[in-house]
């Protein structure tokens, strides 16, 4: 068996967030569902994230998580897929102008490749804005997009 680039990375992976193959292969996939897959928003099929946050996604959690946590912080995929699965929500509360909360809102539940991202009530959107409502297509497209990381 030949030992290529890719498995000294994924066993580096491994080690440093403490985590087996299968779950740094679903953090992965997480991320990779996010660069790479097309949802429709606001009536259009487009990317979740804009063109400059392409391939950033892991970065940006490691970043947030030391933010929050310190510098020295030891980050491990629970932590990181968190990270990645928050950001999903505040993209969809920044587009849609939600003010949807954890906890209250959606869920985020963590256990390595057991991880979800879930609203509570389906039908519970309020925008954080009064003036502006959500419409039923737009409530359609939310729902996807978490039923896409549960």
């Amino acid at each position: 068996m030949v030992t290529t680039k890719e498995d000294n990375l994924k066993d580096l992976s491994c080690s440093l967030l403490n985590a087996g193959c299968l779950d740094v292969d679903f953090l992965l996939e997480l991320s990779n569902t996010i660069d790479n897959q097309k949802f429709t928003i606001k009536g259009e099929e487009t990317f979740l994230f804009s063109f400059d946050s392409e391939g950033k996604i892991l970065s940006n959690a490691v970043d947030n998580l030391r933010d929050n946590q310190g510098e020295e912080a030891k980050i491990d995929v629970n932590a990181l897929i968190y990270e990645v699965l928050n950001s999903v929500a505040q993209r969809v509360n920044e587009i849609y102008g939600l003010s949807l909360e954890e906890g209250e809102d959606y869920e985020i539940y963590t256990n390595c490749m057991d991880s979800h991202l879930s609203l509570k009530e389906e039908d519970n959107f309020k925008a954080s804005d009064e003036e502006n409502e959500i419409s039923k297509e737009e409530q359609d497209e939310i729902k996807k997009i978490f039923e896409e990381f549960n």
